[in-house]
């Protein structure tokens, strides 16, 4: 019986697996379905997970852009959340870009 419970936790442990594959996955295919407000908040996410040099001040306001803009989704004002999100990007491109001419 004890092989029973081992193969249980092995189909788990894989299941467990494909299902963060398959997030990780449409969270990186999210900015190729397009200009709607997931495909922008995934490309913040990714842009913060690459650890992008932003001073605390400038990295505190992307975040709160970026949590405003999916407020604003969830509650249908999606002209509002692109608004937000869009800012959120471009301060993301402005530290970028001043973090090249340094």
């Amino acid at each position: 019986m004890a092989d029973v419970a081992a193969i249980e936790e092995n189909d788990m442990q894989n299941t467990l697996a494909a299902l963060i594959a398959t997030l990780i996955v449409i969270t990186l295919a999210a900015p190729a379905f397009g200009s709607g407000c997931p495909g922008k908040m995934a490309e913040i996410d990714q842009r913060l997970a690459a650890g992008p040099m932003l001073d605390a001040e400038v990295l505190e306001e992307v975040v709160s852009l970026r949590t405003e803009g999916e407020v604003k989704h969830q509650r249908g004002k999606h002209g509002e959340a692109m608004a937000a999100l869009e800012q959120a990007l471009a301060k993301l491109e402005d530290a970028d870009a001043d973090n090249h001419h340094h």
